[in-house]
């Protein structure tokens, strides 16, 4: 009967500290981000984008613009401007009716209280002329003209 010798086993322990291991996957050469913004560069040609506004009683209105991107252009600051463009000329939301609505009321009741503080104005300075006046009491030329009434 003969014996083959063979060369011992070594421990995975041994094993490990002398074999250098593979990763099992490889680094990555770019960030999922730069492949997104290098596919998007690339591969997107048309960008779209709307807004659907409620004008209330069961109505809305539609607005969008469509842009075509050139060859090595950045889509994200088309859409952008397209966004931009949209907001600009979309018509106004319902709340944004309701607001201005509010605000012109708010308006107009400053209107009405800068008017009466005019009116309350003249009064006196007709009182007062005509005090001045009675009185037989000269008066001031510089508050005369810088009246606005």
């Amino acid at each position: 009967m003969t014996i083959a010798e063979t060369p011992s086993a070594t421990t995975s322990a041994e094993a490990a500290d002398s074999e250098p291991r593979e990763q099992p996957y490889p680094e990555p050469q770019q960030s999922n981000a730069e492949k997104l913004a290098e596919w998007a560069v690339n591969s997107i040609t048309e960008l779209r984008w709307g807004v659907t506004v409620n004008l209330g009683d069961y109505e809305s209105a539609r607005l969008e613009a469509t842009a075509l991107v050139s060859l090595g252009q950045d889509p994200s600051s088309i859409l952008a401007l397209l966004q931009t463009w949209v907001s600009e000329h979309s018509p106004p939301t319902r709340n944004q009716w309701e607001d201005m609505i509010a605000q012109k009321h708010q308006l107009e009741a400053k209107l009405q209280d800068l008017n009466r503080q005019v009116r309350w104005s003249q009064e006196q300075w007709d009182a007062v002329r005509r005090f001045l006046l009675e009185n037989n009491l000269p008066l001031p030329a510089r508050v005369i003209d810088d009246l606005p009434f």
